[in-house]
């Protein structure tokens, strides 16, 4: 899109104040090139499951999908005169987030601004709803609301013709997901079956049911995705544009439209929870600025990221001796790679800091674990889970997601270790060197150590593992209880979307307490034996390994929190995350 003097000036402004926090850091790539003091404001995360750039934006933790420029298909020739007639539309190069902005994200934002804290829904039966929600759209904002977030995020509402774009692509589709209407498979959070048992005779999509009778976590339907990654363009919440509405919407410009210039009511696009019938991608409405209503959320958009500032430069871990060392040295070997100590929220207040972490030597991002005790194992689970027992854990380190292709790739490069074997995934050939975001498998006990070893790192023990992947209130599943409405993981079931494994972090609706994804399914994660339990014992002396998480292949009792596994030294669902 054009770059223009107002809104690049806004938005060099809101992220300038961040410089003097990260100048030490690594430097990282920035949106506003002629600006070097807004360094570090964003970090890429590689391509996602569709094939295109993520990044994530650091004022707000929210994952941004790139769209490339180009000309795409805007409107329809259907039956809504205010969607005629389908012309061309050329739009440069935006990032768009990924999900809507979660209540989470907007509390935030409220308590750095003092801003009100929007009003619960009234129909939700939901007590506390903003509060007690983190991970589900906010509501009840109005478009000024929408807008101060944007540009206290340094981002700014998308045009109408880029969120059509961003949610049906360059092929004219009617849904995100394709042109067939929402049907047994779960793409979507709409007026269904659920919401037609709570409000009969509500207008819905007969036999469809996808769990929720309002809201649902952004994110949960993959299914849904747009062609470029995007989630929940069709239900859930409708979303606030930056265009004043007009019902000759094609009438202005074909490059770079930004709507009429004034208005008495702004563009909403998609569709909500509690509609079945305008879920299409061209769906318009439009509202007044100071609307709030419980269906209506946003969700954020920038400008391109300049080609010249987007590659991360990755420094030599300093050698025994260096002046430039940040860690105590030791005889003979080289010094753990730096940290990058700067919170993905650094300067915008929104994170408690060191939350999460870069590490750099990988380019992982490292969630905290607070020490303590918490309880681990099962009493009602297979015998070498028993008993349960208390253990107390120091604080610790541990990767959000498993380790990738693409990261154990560079490992491999740099030891000139042997790549692992493929796995006999019908349709994924070549699956290590084509699915770079998917888990690598196919490692052993001693290949996962030694990935561990060259990253600076450590497989995590049984009980660390654990601890991530429940916290402190036994429960069952990282989420909490299962549900078989709600695709949190990548199970055996078909809900997930997937047939084998899945790129990771694909189910942030099922993070643990801490934050880390697919502690449940996708692949089982190797560990370190620590900690003894009295049944098996014998077993468990002899082991030095075992693996947790369950993964893809396998039903839901298999993959609890305390559910432990002893495979074949390697194998297609096999794979592990690092620990420090």
């Amino acid at each position: 899109m054009n770059r223009k003097a107002g809104v690049v000036d806004e938005f060099v402004r809101l992220v300038g104040g961040v410089a003097a926090i990260v100048v030490t850091l690594t430097p990282l790539s920035t949106f506003a090139a002629e600006d070097e003091s807004t360094e570090g404001i964003w970090r890429p995360l590689g391509k996602n499951a569709q094939g295109y750039e993520e990044c994530l934006w650091l004022r707000d933790s929210s994952v941004m999908v790139k769209v490339p420029a180009g000309v795409f298909t805007m409107g329809s020739d259907g039956d809504q005169p205010c969607e005629k007639p389908a012309h061309e539309v050329y739009l440069d190069e935006f990032w768009i987030d990924k999900c809507e902005v979660t209540n989470r994200q907007y509390k935030r934002f409220c308590d750095a601004t003092e801003r009100k804290y929007p009003r619960d829904p009234d129909d939700f039966d939901v007590p506390d709803y903003f509060k007690s929600r983190p991970d589900y759209p906010v509501v009840n904002v109005s478009w000024e609301d929408a807008d101060a977030y944007c540009s206290w995020a340094g981002k700014r509402l998308p045009t109408e013709a880029e969120w059509e774009k961003a949610a049906r692509g360059t092929d004219a589709r009617k849904y995100p997901w394709g042109s067939r209407r929402p049907g047994s498979s779960r793409h979507g959070n709409f007026a269904d079956d659920a919401l037609g048992r709570w409000h009969p005779g509500w207008p819905r999509i007969n036999g469809y049911d996808d769990g929720y009778s309002n809201t649902a976590p952004v994110g949960s339907f993959a299914l849904g995705a747009s062609p470029y990654g995007c989630m929940d363009m069709a239900g859930n919440v409708y979303e606030w544009c930056s265009d004043y509405y007009s019902d000759d919407y094609f009438g202005g410009s074909t490059k770079n439209p930004t709507g009429p210039r004034s208005g008495s009511s702004r563009v909403i696009r998609s569709s909500s929870w509690s509609r079945a019938g305008d879920v299409l991608c061209v769906r318009r409405s439009s509202n007044q600025a100071s609307c709030r209503t419980e269906g209506l959320g946003f969700r954020c958009c920038g400008p391109a990221i300049p080609n010249s500032q987007r590659a991360v430069v990755e420094p030599e871990p300093p050698r025994r001796g260096s002046p430039d060392a940040t860690h105590p040295t030791q005889e003979g070997n080289d010094t753990m790679p730096p940290m990058d100590l700067s919170p993905p929220d650094a300067g915008a207040g929104a994170l408690p800091a060191s939350n999460e972490q870069k590490w750099q030597r990988d380019g992982s991002v490292m969630v905290r674990v607070l020490g303590g005790n918490f309880t681990m194992g099962s009493d009602r689970g297979e015998s070498d889970e028993k008993p349960t027992r208390e253990v107390n854990i120091a604080e610790f380190w541990i990767d959000r997601c498993e380790v990738t292709n693409r990261q154990y790739k560079h490992f491999c490069d740099a030891t000139n270790r042997v790549y692992p074997s493929d796995p006999g995934f019908p349709g994924m050939s070549s699956y290590f060197r084509n699915r770079p975001d998917y888990p690598v498998v196919n490692v052993s006990f001693d290949d996962a150590q030694a990935y561990c070893e060259w990253a600076g790192k450590r497989l995590p023990t049984e009980a660390e593992w654990e601890k991530a992947a429940r916290g402190i209130d036994q429960r069952t599943y990282p989420w909490g209880e299962w549900d078989p409405n709600n695709a949190r993981c990548n199970s055996s079931s078909k809900a997930d979307g997937y047939a084998y494994t899945a790129p990771v972090g694909s189910f942030p609706a099922g993070a643990s307490p801490c934050g880390a994804l697919d502690m449940a399914g996708n692949v089982r994660e190797w560990c370190k034996v620590v900690h003894d339990y009295t049944i098996n014992r014998e077993m468990i002396v002899q082991a030095r390994s075992v693996q947790r998480g369950g993964s893809a292949d396998l039903p839901d009792a298999a993959l609890r929190c305390s559910s432990r596994s002893w495979r074949p030294a390697r194998g297609d669902y096999i794979g592990f995350r690092c620990c420090r």
